[in-house]
This record gives C-alpha cells, structure tokens and sequence, in this order.
C-alpha cells in the first residue's frame, strides 16, 4: 500500500512519491536524488519554485555576500530533508533529464520561510504560492531579508558550453525568461 516503513541512512530522508514511500536524498532545496523505487538513482527537479544552490557560494544580489547566501541554501536542504513530504509525478523530465516532481508542501513551506522562490517556467505561477512569496518579502524573511531586487539570475550557462545565456526569474510573478550574454 506505499506506507511499508522505511529507515532512512544518516544524510537521507524519505518522500510519499505517488504514495508510495521512497528515500531520497536532498541536493538543496528544490532537488534531491531517489534512492529507492521506479527512479532509483535519478535526479530530480521540484516544480513550481526555486531555491538558492548549496554547492558553494555563487550567489550574489543587493547587500548580501555571497557567503551569506550560502549559509542559506545551505540549511535549506535540512529543511526540506525534516519532512516527509507528499509528492508525485508523471515521469516527465526536463532537459537536464531529472525528474519532474511536484511536492506543493516542500514548497510553500520554503516559500512561506523565505528560502524558496516563485519559479513559473512555462506556466502563471501559483496564485497562493506568489501570496506566500509577498508574505515572506515584507517580513524580510530569510533571502527576502536584505531587500526584493526586480529580478534573480537562477542558472547561468557560458558561452563556451555554446549557450551563453542566464535564467532570471521575476520575483513578483515568478515568470522566468533567458538572457543572452557573451
């Protein structure tokens, strides 16, 4: 029935994935690593929200150091790691072929703390979802806590990986485009 209980590795924690339990483990907070089940050594990608990266500090914006930023994502994953969250998804994949997960809890906990983002990729956010996200702004909650700026850059791609090209996403309606650079 999906509810077999499952005991986790220190670093690891479990999902209810199409309720079905399965442990993963979390890269920061909006991607984790299956562990277990159909997708089993897949990577993921949540939707509806970004959050800061945990592999060092690349980001910088307004009076932040990037150090501080850090500091952020990096707890980030604990958060979303504390959890047991209700998740599904279809198998699609984006085109970094991770699996598209959508985990509404995960990321209106995070949106509502000021660690996540509005990210709408193809889509009008979630109206809830950007209420939350104005919430967390005007109590300066976690990256909100310096300031809004207009905008985030959310990846970068270089131009020798022949892209050359950043995605920014607005931070009042969560839309997402790219813009070119050399």
């Amino acid at each position: 029935n999906g509810t077999t209980s499952v005991t986790p590795e220190p670093g690891e924690s479990t999902i209810l994935l199409n309720r079905k339990v399965t442990v993963v483990r979390w890269s920061d907070g909006d991607s984790f690593k299956f562990l277990s089940g159909r997708f089993k050594g897949s990577g993921v990608r949540l939707v509806g929200y970004n959050s800061l990266e945990s592999y060092g500090p690349v980001h910088r914006w307004g009076d932040w150091t990037a150090q501080e930023l850090y500091a952020i994502a990096s707890s980030t994953k604990n958060i979303a790691g504390a959890t047991q969250w209700v998740c599904t998804t279809d198998g699609s994949k984006d085109s970094y072929r991770r699996v598209l997960v959508n985990c509404p809890g995960v990321r209106q906990e995070l949106l509502s703390l000021g660690h996540a983002q509005v990210y709408a990729y193809d889509e009008d956010a979630d109206p809830v979802d950007l209420k939350l996200q104005r919430e967390a702004r005007e109590a300066g909650a976690g990256i909100w806590e310096k300031g809004t700026p207009e905008t985030i850059v959310t990846s970068t791609h270089s131009s020798s990986e022949g892209r050359g090209r950043n995605r920014v996403v607005s931070t009042r309606t969560g839309k997402t485009r790219l813009v070119g650079h050399q």
